[in-house]
């Protein structure tokens, strides 16, 4: 009798610590709830109207000139040296040529559409304006994830805006070139795998940065 009242003794403490971890589990819960779950509300005109200014204006914004000059005044590295030397000798058809040990499919399209589209004296200036561009869709697909989780969409296009286009370090390195666009497009296919889509453009917007991240650059499939 002694012997069951002491081993049912040896099991309360344990029970008890259960309890307890069962009951901050409860609480943390209760807490997160509300800002853990997203919202079906929809960004309407105004927060619309608002995000496509904040995109023109950071597009404009990132095309500026800084201290060291013009944005698009030089071809950055692989850009001219790898992907556009192999682009003039093997055209689209080297889209999946291997570099570094990996494919490189992103940067190869903007410059090979670069390419075909500008003449050679506007070349640079397209790279630059293709990847401001890609940096706003970037934006865009920002707000949309993390409009739902904001209790206003000024908070979600603050963060987006904050995150892609007015960075407060490390813009003169991925500014004009497709080689460090890499970083931002990391970023996004990281937002783009956490997002819940519905309308078809969302859809189609993130689809297109997980996939053709996937095929630029490994460092997509460990986010995967």
């Amino acid at each position: 009798m002694n012997d069951e009242v002491r081993l049912s003794g040896k099991h309360r403490p344990r029970e008890s610590v259960w309890a307890a971890v069962r009951q901050l589990r409860d609480r943390f819960a209760h807490w997160a709830g509300p800002i853990s779950l997203p919202s079906a509300s929809a960004p309407g005109r105004q927060a619309r109207w608002t995000l496509a200014a904040v995109a023109a204006l950071g597009f404009i914004f990132l095309l500026l000139p800084r201290p060291t000059g013009l944005v698009a005044e030089h071809l950055h590295k692989e850009d001219g040296m790898i992907f556009l030397s192999d682009f003039l000798q093997d055209g689209f058809g080297g889209l999946f040529a291997i570099y570094s040990g990996y494919l490189h499919l992103g940067p190869r399209l903007i410059v090979g559409a670069c390419a075909v589209v500008s003449p050679a004296v506007a070349l640079t200036g397209c790279l630059a304006a293709s990847t401001a561009g890609i940096r706003v869709l970037a934006t865009v697909l920002a707000f949309w994830v993390f409009l739902p989780y904001t209790q206003s969409w000024r908070w979600a296009l603050t963060a987006a805006a904050s995150a892609f286009l007015f960075l407060p370090n490390g813009q003169q390195e991925i500014l004009g070139n497709v080689t460090n666009l890499r970083w931002i497009l990391v970023a996004a296919t990281a937002l783009a795998l956490l997002g819940v889509f519905q309308p078809p453009t969302q859809l189609v917007l993130a689809t297109t940065f997980v996939v053709v991240r996937a095929l630029s650059d490994p460092l997509a499939l460990v986010l995967a």
